[in-house]
């Protein structure tokens, strides 16, 4: 990291709630917040690009989801 040069993007999510981004509270503000994570981290080369064979989960604390 001290070699490269750190990135930061900041992705406003106006009109939402200070937890936004839990599960519990905002499921679908939650995926938006992790899917541009996966984009940020993707472009930073830290993650390999997904391909059209990648199977996507979602998370979930149900029981009855398992």
């Amino acid at each position: 990291m001290r070699k490269k040069r750190n990135t930061c993007e900041f992705e406003p999510f106006e009109g939402r709630d200070n937890n936004y981004y839990n599960l519990n509270v905002d499921p679908a503000s939650y995926e938006a917040s992790l899917r541009l994570v996966e984009q940020f981290l993707v472009g930073q080369a830290f993650l390999p690009e997904a391909g059209e064979e990648s199977d996507p989960r979602v998370i979930s604390w149900r029981e009855e989801d398992y």
